[in-house]
């Protein structure tokens, strides 16, 4: 039998990153800064958008903040309310609006020192690998940020 020959993955599975909000595409070593923002923006449209303002600081709240249940047997129906969408997320994300930007030292993405992608940037010259992180901005005044993911036993 002859031997198996080996098949090469080309494409590789980034994570673009925006504040707290991750999500992760695959792309070929073909592929431009224009085919990653169509592709994400592809995304964010059909998971319902970005919401528009986000803190980069996590809030901490005490227990004593959380809400306490209604009952089921409300009396008054004045006080059922309908859950409310949030007016300010952003539904609708256009290609034109997203910056892309990898950070200047791979191993520390979270030190938030990155490096805007231009129009005519080369992804290749970029050398990614799985699971490497992107960060990106919707809009030319939101500031180029990510947060850290932490997980606090309680």
């Amino acid at each position: 039998m002859p031997p198996k020959k080996k098949t090469e993955n080309t494409s590789t599975i980034l994570k673009l990153k925006r504040y707290t909000s991750t999500f992760i595409l695959t792309i070929e070593p073909s592929h431009s800064l224009e085919d990653i923002k169509y592709q994400l923006c592809n995304i964010i449209n059909n998971s319902g958008g970005l919401p528009a303002i986000q803190d980069s600081e996590v809030k901490n709240e005490d227990e004593e903040d959380i809400a306490v249940p209604k009952s089921e047997y409300i009396d008054d129906v004045d006080e059922i309310k309908e859950e409310v969408q949030d007016e300010s997320a952003i539904t609708k994300v256009s290609v034109d609006d997203i910056r892309v930007a990898y950070p200047k030292d791979s191993t520390q993405p979270y030190s938030n020192n990155w490096i805007e992608l231009s129009e005519d940037s080369d992804i290749a010259e970029l050398s990614l690998k799985d699971f490497d992180i992107l960060a990106f901005a919707y809009g030319s005044e939101e500031q180029i940020e990510i947060v850290e993911p932490a997980y606090e036993e309680n």
